[in-house]
């Protein structure tokens, strides 16, 4: 029988597609970092949880729960700089043009 696992699993399990094999340093676009970002304040939040859970409750002193508000203000950065480096904009921000209107003069009927 096997023993549960105390760690936290990751959001994502998958291994990364982009791994180099070469030895030299690449470069990291700014939107693999900020999934690396977001990665890691969510494994620091799942790893907080599981240390601070004692006896199935979950006991936060002040320290702790400002932590939490930061690493819940760095995800949420992080999130949004993944929103402006796929180019999308903010929800109702982005409204289609208008279509002109063609005029049409009235004629007189006879």
């Amino acid at each position: 029988m096997t023993a549960p696992n105390p760690q936290p699993q990751s959001q994502s399990q998958l291994p990364s597609a982009t791994a180099s094999v070469s030895k030299k340093a690449k470069r990291i676009s700014g939107r693999a970092q900020s999934y690396q970002v977001q990665e890691l304040t969510f494994d620091c939040l799942m790893a907080m949880k599981a240390a601070l859970t004692a006896k199935g409750e979950l006991k936060l002193t002040r320290e702790d729960a400002t932590a939490v508000a930061q690493l819940v203000r760095a995800w949420e950065s992080a999130q949004e700089r993944v929103r402006i480096n796929r180019g999308r904009p903010l929800p109702g921000t982005y409204r289609p043009k208008a279509k002109e209107k063609v005029y049409r003069p009235i004629e007189p009927l006879d």
